[in-house]
């Protein structure tokens, strides 16, 4: 019968019981071998120079700064070692990190939550397959990037004379915000006032990332926090009406600028494609809570034939 090659694979981690533990449970498998360990992303380049493995595991968080020294490690690697294919372990399915991951091509790379370690089987599928040049991400990633975009195709068509005036005026007097934080805005006036701590859960990001944000957003007069009726010693976070302004403008450019891709398309084929995103959002509207109660842990875990299957999904390059 034939063998399947044992995979070489580079692990960096620079937390050392989690190192420890996590290469543990890859030794006991047969079908991987760790031949290298880093604890910084320097010494993560280094071993992969050294020692040319067909995958690297790295968590994104490393010295020297603690920052994202994964996602850059990740970018350096797959341009100077091709045929080495890396998959990132974050403690959050955040989309700036996904976006900085997958910027420049999602061949080779993978991104995961630390959660899935505990199932060595499904980090090693991962590694497999980007190691083959394929692309794995968590299920509960797309869910985030799916939470996070607007719902500007189901109007593609209704957008007003209002917001095209304002488009063609250009300034929306907010520049300096990151992309992220309007995602943040673009919550709040979807789903009401929030709580910054529900809304961090809303988006599926670190809660410091989303205080830093929020005081962006505050600062920039788009957000404001009020008084929750509930709670007298806690707040709300709701859009202000240069808020609501800010962010018809911006969905005003973004459904320009996709009416100036589709200009050339026969008017039954954008009312079709219309139509697909609007019944698409629809369904994903509908679904949501019962897609995020699925993806979250089980407690206690669930029996292996009552399990939802959230296995990455797989993509070829």
């Amino acid at each position: 019968m034939y063998d399947a090659p044992v995979l070489r694979i580079v692990f960096a981690e620079d937390n050392y019981l989690v190192r420890e533990g996590t290469a543990a449970l890859l030794h006991e498998a047969t079908d991987v071998d760790v031949i290298g360990t880093a604890t910084s992303f320097d010494e993560l380049l280094t071993a992969v120079a050294d020692l040319m493995p067909d995958a690297v595991l790295t968590d994104i968080r490393m010295p020297p700064t603690g920052t994202d020294e994964g996602i850059r490690a990740a970018r350096q690697i797959r341009a100077e070692h091709p045929e080495t294919g890396v998959v990132v372990l974050s403690q959050y399915a955040d989309e700036a990190y996904v976006y900085d991951l997958l910027k420049d091509g999602a061949a080779g790379l993978g991104y995961l939550l630390k959660e899935r370690v505990a199932d060595v089987d499904e980090v090693i599928r991962a590694l497999q397959e980007v190691s083959r040049g394929g692309s794995v991400l968590d299920p509960k990633v797309v869910e985030s990037l799916v939470a996070a975009k607007d719902r500007l195709f189901q109007r593609l068509h209704t957008i007003t004379p209002r917001e095209v005036r304002l488009h063609a005026g250009g300034e929306d007097g907010a520049h300096g915000i990151e992309w992220a934080a309007y995602a943040l805005l673009f919550q709040l006036v979807t789903d009401g006032p929030k709580r910054s701590s529900a809304l961090a859960e809303a988006v599926c990001v670190d809660p410091s990332t989303v205080s830093r944000q929020v005081a962006e957003l505050v600062k920039a007069g788009l957000v404001e926090r009020v008084p929750d009726p509930a709670d007298g010693r806690a707040s709300l976070l709701v859009a202000t009406a240069r808020g609501l302004d800010v962010h018809a403008m911006r969905r005003a450019r973004r459904v320009a600028t996709f009416g100036r891709i589709v200009a050339d398309w026969p008017a039954d084929d954008v009312a079709t494609l219309t139509d697909l995103l609007g019944r698409f959002n629809d369904s994903f509207v509908a679904l949501r809570s019962a897609l995020l109660d699925e993806m979250a842990p089980a407690v206690p875990p669930a029996r292996p034939d009552t399990a939802h299957d959230t296995r990455p999904v797989e993509t070829s390059a």
